[in-house]
Parts: structure tokens; sequence; C-alpha cells
């Protein structure tokens, strides 16, 4: 988080003083991407309740989040991937869904590392190290296995808060 030029407002969705400053802009539209695979299960559920309380009446929703994309070495990275269907069921339910999609792109981790040949040997070399940080070997086992080749892709939503009163 920082200001800067054109960011009329910095702060921390959990803390309810900020929040109550969002709310009184008032926001038409929230977009809101890439964020849930870095969050564990409760705090996406609570991000989703919050994106719900600060939305102006009648506001939209735009949320993305990776389908098809390999985990980030960062170690906030939850592992979260979604399709539309289960992202807005678990999580949006409370919002009039009016779209959903998948945004498929032409690029895979394949593509992408058949122009890295140190990078193959390092992924190779990992491969023999299941006891390292192993939630995430098992999350990469499953990806390459089943993944590798499809082309990265994002679960996108287009939302509504409709006005009950």
């Amino acid at each position: 988080m920082k200001e800067d030029e054109g960011i009329d407002l910095v702060g921390d969705l959990s803390d309810e003083n900020f929040r109550n400053e969002v709310k009184k802009l008032k926001p038409k539209l929230i977009l809101c991407n890439n964020i849930l695979m870095y969050l564990n299960k409760n705090t996406r559920k609570k991000l989703a309740n919050t994106l719900y309380e600060v939305l102006d009446k009648n506001g939209y929703l735009i949320i993305t989040n990776s389908l098809v994309f390999p985990p980030s070495p960062d170690p906030v990275e939850a592992y979260y991937r979604a399709t539309p269907e289960k992202m807005y069921k678990s999580l949006f339910a409370n919002f009039y869904l009016i779209d959903q999609n998948i945004a498929k792109t032409e690029y895979s981790f394949y593509k992408f590392l058949k122009s890295k040949p140190k990078l193959i040997l390092i992924k190779l070399l990992r491969l023999f190290m299941p006891w390292y940080k192993s939630k995430e070997w098992w999350f990469m086992m499953k990806y390459y296995l089943s993944g590798i080749k499809k082309n990265y892709s994002a679960t996108c939503l287009f939302l509504k808060k409709e006005n009950n009163g």
C-alpha cells in the first residue's frame, strides 16, 4: 500500500475505520484482480463480505482470479484456483451474477519453460525434493501433471449488488 498520484485512498479493508472511509465515497464499481489466490479460505470469505459492505447500492464488482497459472514462489500463495461457478457459489452468492467467464490466453507454462532451459533443470531437481515446502511441491506436481500445457486462464465474475431496500 502506498500513496501516489491518482490514488484517492490507501488503507486496509480489514480496518473498520478505513471501510467507513471507503463507504463514504459510495463506490459504484470495484475491480478486484488476482487477490484471492493469496488469501486463505476464511480471509477470502471476509474479503467477499467486505466488498459487498463497501460497495454502493446497485454498484458493480468485477473480480478475477488465476485459474490455470503456476503458483507463485511467494510464501503467501494460498493455491486457490476456482472455476467461475465455484467462486461465485462459495464467496459471492449474495451478489446478483451478471456474467461469469474464463478468460484464456495463448500462453502456457510449457511454452514459458521451452524458452528457459535453466529453469527446466531447476524444476526437474525440485521434483526430487518433496520434503521441501511440501504443500507447494504437491500443488506443483498436480499442476505439472494436469496443467503444464494448458494455456493460462483466469476466472472472471461480473456482479451487481442489488438494492434490497
